[in-house]
């Protein structure tokens, strides 16, 4: 029962964080120990020991902005920006639950979902408003905002200027 939680555990760990390996979280001499463990204490301490030591992996990986979930959501979001994209369809695609979808984001990436999204999308417009001759209302439907008006309230408010000083500026 102990090595199957051991087990169990493990491969969450490596499902959740790519970058680790199944054979670095469960080693050889991990399983050796379950086996040479003589009495139900020393197996318990063990067990203890090794469970504490992939909670402690895993608080260092979400510090360091390493998750799979996390990677394919973003992944997901630069590849859609311009569709409408919810929490909702965001977490049917990387098939969790959207409440622990938002914590998970927030705790790994140190920002809302919805404000990368925007995030994202702002910068696409940056980059269409300095390379293009398109429209404002054009742009803002390219980055996934149908209303040209409230793109330009968000623009405004998250860059300092609307859609068409920013484009202004680089045309002196």
């Amino acid at each position: 029962l102990s090595l199957q939680s051991m087990v169990t555990a493990a491969n969450a760990l490596a499902e959740i964080h790519p970058q680790l390996e199944q054979d670095r979280l469960l080693a050889p001499q991990h399983i050796d120990a379950v086996f040479a463990a003589t009495t139900l204490d020393e197996l318990k301490e063990f067990v203890e020991r090794y469970m504490h030591r992939l909670l402690s992996t895993t608080r260092e990986m979400r510090k360091s902005g390493h998750n799979k979930v996390v990677e394919k959501t973003k992944a997901y979001i630069d590849n859609h920006y311009h569709r409408c994209i919810t929490l909702d369809t965001i977490a049917k695609e990387v098939f969790v639950a959207p409440v622990y979808l938002s914590f998970l984001f927030k705790q790994v990436e140190g920002v809302n979902l919805s404000d990368y999204i925007t995030h994202v999308r702002l910068e696409r417009a940056k980059h269409l408003l300095q390379h293009t001759s398109c429209k404002t209302y054009e742009i803002a439907s390219q980055v996934g905002y149908e209303d040209e008006k409230y793109f330009s309230r968000i623009f405004k408010k998250k860059v300092g200027m609307t859609p068409t000083e920013f484009r202004n500026q680089f045309k002196n």
